[in-house]
Order: structure tokens, then sequence, then C-alpha cells
């Protein structure tokens, strides 16, 4: 009869381990520090101080990483954050033992980032809003929306709105979550005065576009806004290698090009090719030469391990 008890343990123990388990993603915002509020007072890296008067982001193509490198998608695909609110929401229902890490992209993805917006349901992250998210059907959707004021006596106007394809990646941070009962709640904070590394706002700007400052600010949002709470928060983007030591030639091209790299990372490189609207023509590991057929302007996103690197504009010429 003991025998039998104990069976029926290791069962109901296996069983348990091995459960559906409700996972949450939970973002708080923060600004130098302290909890992220509309009009209080940030400090950049460049010591440009300016103040947030709109914060709205798309995250997308959440997966969760887990029990040995499993990758899971999660069944909501899309949010739209207020930066006042943060986001404390249900991404699925899963099969979870031990969680590794998170990963995610900021914005929308194609070809859904050149979707209708009334195709969607009221109340759909995609659904039109008011202010408005959308840039048109071609350009897609603001990615991340952010306005404020800065300079003396915080006179100057900034506002960027950060969008298009060649944009948009996929990160991942490690983390072990959070366990709570029969669920798991990822914990991330996202660090706004990170999200102006590096730009200068003193003078105020006005940035509607995938170029420049926008571009930066996408970057930012992609290297070094977020981490994890757990005391894990490295981020898988690259940083040994920087992507201006990657050399592409010729460039513009009439058609081959190579891309020249330190031979002791050659084999760990991955090269996503995007042609201008966004659309992926190719994705090549270690071949580092290139044959594209149409003349135009081509995007290289490089990967090394699956972490990412930079991206690389190429022309190719008639």
């Amino acid at each position: 009869m003991k025998n039998i008890y104990l069976f029926l343990f290791t069962i109901t123990l296996a069983l348990g381990a091995n459960a559906q388990k409700d996972v949450y993603l939970k973002i708080d915002h923060f600004l130098n520090g302290q909890p992220f509020t509309f009009n209080s007072v940030g400090t950049n890296n460049l010591g440009n101080q300016f103040k947030v008067n709109r914060l709205e982001y798309y995250i997308s193509k959440v997966n969760i990483i887990h029990d040995g490198g499993q990758i899971t998608p999660a069944t909501t695909e899309y949010f739209l954050v207020d930066g006042q609110a943060g986001l404390n929401a249900m991404i699925g229902n899963l099969n979870i033992t031990t969680l590794e890490g998170v990963q995610l992209g900021i914005g929308v993805e194609d070809p859904a980032n050149h979707s209708d917006p009334t195709a969607y349901p009221n109340g759909h992250p995609l659904y039109p809003k008011m202010p408005s998210m959308h840039w048109g059907w071609q350009s897609g959707y603001r990615f991340v929306a952010m306005e404020g004021t800065s300079g003396n006596g915080f006179s100057q106007i900034f506002e960027f709105h950060a969008l298009g394809d060649v944009n948009y990646h996929v990160f991942t941070i490690n983390t072990a979550g959070k366990a709570m009962g029969n669920a798991i709640i990822i914990e991330l904070e996202a660090n706004m005065e990170m999200a102006l590394k590096g730009i200068n706002v003193n003078s105020g700007t006005i940035n509607h576009g995938e170029a420049g400052d926008a571009a930066k600010l996408l970057l930012n949002y992609n290297q070094a806004v977020f981490k994890s709470t757990d005391g894990n928060n490295s981020i898988s983007i690259n940083e040994n290698i920087d992507v201006n030591d990657l050399v592409i030639y010729p460039n513009p091209s009439k058609g081959h090009i190579a891309i020249k790299a330190n031979s002791q990372i050659e084999e760990s490189l991955t090269f996503e090719v995007k042609d201008i609207t966004g659309k992926t023509i190719e994705v090549q590991s270690s071949n580092l030469n290139f044959d594209l057929d149409a003349s135009g302007i081509y995007f290289i996103s490089i990967y090394s391990d699956r972490a990412y690197v930079g991206t690389k504009k190429v022309v190719i010429a008639d």
C-alpha cells in the first residue's frame, strides 16, 4: 500500500511540473530610477533635461524561451503600451516548467505593419487610435510615439514618431521570471532616459520616419531600454561586435557585394537582406557574398549567434 501511495505521489508531482501555467508580461516604466510619470523631469546621458507628455509603443512577436531552449509563441500577438500605465497582461496559458527568457519586438512586423487598421475589431491594439498610431498603409504603424519638451525652460518641443520595417527587430532578454502559484510573471523594467541615449533634444527636434534620430530611438529600445528585474538583465544584442567593423564592398555595387569580417566571427554571422519596402529578400549564414539582381536600396541586418549586431545600407545601381 505504501508503494502505491508513493507511486501516486510521484505521478502527481510529475503532472504538476508539466501542468499549464498562466504566463504574464509585466513592464514598469522608470525615469532615472524613479517611477515614470508624464511631465516629470528626466536627464539623458548627454545631460539633456526633458519632460515626456506622450509615450506609446507597440510590442509584438512575443516568444517564451523555456525548458532547455524551447521557444513557444505567446497566444496574444500585439500590445499597445502606454507610458503611464505600463503593461500587465496575460500572454498565454502555456506548458512551461522552467522559464529562461523572453523574446519580443518593438513595433509591428511585416506584413501586419501594412494591414488595414479598420480590418481589426474595436479594442484590438491595431485598430485605429486617437491620437493615431498609424502612418498610412505604405509606411505602416508608428512603432514608438514619444513627445515632450526640453531645452531652456522646457520651451523646445521634441517629437519622435519612429517606424519602418527596416527598424523592426526581435531581441531576447534572459530572465527566470517569478513563480506565483500556477502562474509565471515576466517582470521587465523600461528605463525611459535610455530611450533618448545619445540623442540631443536640447534644441527641440521633430523626426517622423525611419531614419536619423527616430532610427536611433528604436535602436535604443532594442538595446538599452529594457532589462529584467530578477538580476539577470542581459539582452542578447552582441555588443562585442561593432557593426562598423564589418565592411560591405563595393557599395554602391552593380549587383555583387561582399562582407569583410574578422575571421574569428565569420562562422557565427547570419545576414538578413531586406529591400526598401521591408520585404525580406534572403537570409543566409556564414556566406559573406551576395548577388542582388534588382537595382535599389537594400538593408542588411547582421546577427551573431542569433544576437542582433546592426544594420548596413547597400545601394545596387543599374
